[in-house]
């Protein structure tokens, strides 16, 4: 067989191991989510403020759209429970990570609730 027909096998190889590592990290990013997303849920006061750093980012890496809205339906209020018991160096953090989902998300209502959940920490 000629050379090329290894190096085409090597490299269909390649991508097909690439593609398993991509799911297999998504799969766990996606554990990751909800293990860190049921943590923020049962938490309360500081700890729930600490939760919330990660949690805002992975959400923001949510798609599509309405999936980020059925989340933020469950996240809204036990936030803005723990906001009164957010340490002071926490709220930069989340105003910036709640600044960035405000601008992924194209729903003008769900616009509104992030900016004022947002600016409740300022």
């Amino acid at each position: 067989m000629p050379a090329w027909v290894y190096l085409l096998a090597a490299s269909i190889a390649i991508v097909v191991a690439l593609l398993g590592l991509a799911r297999l990290a998504k799969s766990a990013s996606t554990a990751a989510f909800g293990s860190e997303f049921e943590e923020f849920l049962r938490a309360s006061g500081p700890r729930r403020c600490e939760l919330s750093v990660g949690f805002l980012r992975h959400l923001q890496r949510v798609s599509p759209e309405m999936e980020i809205h059925r989340i933020w339906e469950q996240v809204e209020l036990p936030l803005v429970e723990a906001l009164p018991d957010c340490p002071p160096e926490l709220k930069p953090l989340i105003i910036k990570r709640l600044d960035t989902l405000h601008k992924q998300c194209r729903h003008r209502e769900y616009q509104r609730r992030i900016m004022t959940v947002r600016n409740s920490l300022v």
